[in-house]
């Protein structure tokens, strides 16, 4: 028995001590995990809060941009109260006529009726129709353009026949007689004046 003793004096503090380490080391390397997991849910949080700012940022407009905003939206203002008055539309429908190079004859308001009433239920919008003198391009120009112009409007009937306008002449002409139609918001139409204003 004593050589149990002796050997545990000699091999008892080694034995100990190894335990220790690989107490020491387990408990460094669960620390360091738990210490490492912790690291990753603040690096993920980091990341959600950096993505949640710049949405943020994105959210907020800088004064140019408000600047910017409000002409846009005082431009739009101005051209919908110009849209409910007669007088400006058909200045825009002449001024689209003689930028495309044609002969305005004539411009006029329509009353909206047979074949190009709306449907059931549909919204019928003021409807203008226009008479001009111009080659096939100069016609086909004035179309597309009036879908482009500041006070818009759409061709809804055309009729193209041979015009006398300039009769002798080297120059075919052609009379186009086209109702196009003014896009107005629904609770201004019912506030439109009757006959223009």
């Amino acid at each position: 028995m004593s050589r149990v003793f002796s050997q545990l004096k000699t091999w008892g503090p080694p034995v100990v001590s190894m335990c220790a380490v690989i107490c020491a080391t387990g408990y460094a390397f669960s620390k360091k995990s738990s210490a490492a997991e912790g690291i990753q849910t603040l690096a993920s949080l980091g990341t959600s809060l950096t993505a949640v700012a710049n949405q943020a940022m994105e959210g907020v407009l800088s004064p140019k941009d408000a600047a910017l905003l409000d002409a846009e939206k005082q431009e739009l203002e101005n051209r919908l109260r110009d849209s409910l008055k007669s007088p400006h539309v058909v200045a825009a429908i002449s001024e689209t006529t003689r930028r495309v190079g044609a002969d305005v004859h004539e411009i006029k308001p329509v009353k909206v009726s047979g074949a190009s009433k709306p449907p059931a239920g549909a919204r019928a919008y003021p409807q203008y129709e226009v008479t001009l003198d111009g080659s096939y391009r100069q016609i086909a120009e004035f179309l597309g353009a009036c879908a482009r112009e500041r006070l818009p409007t759409r061709a809804v009937s055309f009729l193209i026949s041979r015009s006398d306008a300039r009769k002798g002449t080297n120059h075919p002409e052609l009379r186009a007689r086209i109702t196009v139609e003014t896009f107005q918001p629904p609770e201004a139409a019912d506030q439109s004046p009757k006959g223009g204003a």
